[in-house]
């Protein structure tokens, strides 16, 4: 038998899910779901078996569990510590509000309002082969991506740049020219002290969804038309 990758409290909470809609598996093929869900699935299953348990500490958990991605260590504010405790307060508020029929769709918004984390987007990039770096930590990374999203502090910065697996697969230490249009197209430009496009938000403000957006869906086209195949 395959050793699960996530822990025994997620697969019996998917489980309970799973089992409420009248059907019955054995452990072995609960195991064998849970390997082939989408991580919005496993988020979403898990949450459902707690009813009206679930909790911010419980939704920051999974999170954790699935994504990799620690909501705790997300400063808000000066004082993290208190703002966080204040966040996860703003959360049992506004989950206490919408009662135990909540959906995963609506935690997830919730998740984005109060931390800026867009777990959808995430998981559409699961297999895009592209690392990205958020918040101060990795929200994805894998051993075959070829490039990398690095966003700074604040969100106020981002720099793009291929990743050692590119340029051992390609030769190329640079992106390729056609992705270095494409980004200059949106406002990035070559910055030679750290050998990477950049871009900075020219208000100080965080760079928005769309600009994100406009970002990686250049990344995945250069991806998808040129370099599927190493």
């Amino acid at each position: 038998m395959v050793e699960p990758r996530y822990p025994l409290e997620l697969i019996e909470g998917v489980k309970k899910t799973i089992n409420s809609k009248k059907y019955s598996y054995s452990e072995l093929d609960v195991v064998q779901q849970i390997e082939q869900m989408t991580k919005i699935e496993l988020m979403d299953n898990y949450l459902a078996s707690l009813g009206p348990e679930l909790t911010s500490t419980a939704i920051c958990w999974i999170v954790k569990q699935v994504f990799g991605f620690d909501l705790e260590k997300i400063p808000l504010h000066e004082d993290k510590q208190e703002q966080i405790t204040i966040a996860r307060d703003l959360i049992d508020s506004k989950l206490n509000s919408c009662g135990s029929n909540v959906s995963g769709d609506e935690i997830r918004t919730i998740i984005n309002d109060f931390f800026g984390v867009n777990l959808n987007a995430i998981n559409a990039l699961e297999d895009a082969r592209l690392s990205l770096y958020s918040k101060g930590q990795w929200v994805i990374k894998n051993e075959n991506d070829l490039f990398v999203v690095y966003t700074g502090t604040g969100d106020v910065d981002v720099k793009v740049y291929p990743t050692a697996y590119f340029t051992q697969k390609t030769g190329l230490e640079q992106i390729p020219d056609k992705l270095q249009h494409a980004l200059k197209g949106i406002g990035f430009h070559y910055n030679e002290d750290i050998n990477a496009y950049y871009f900075l938000s020219p208000t100080n403000e965080p760079v928005d969804g769309a600009f994100k957006g406009q970002t990686i869906g250049a990344i995945i086209n250069e991806i998808k038309s040129s370099y599927s195949h190493i």
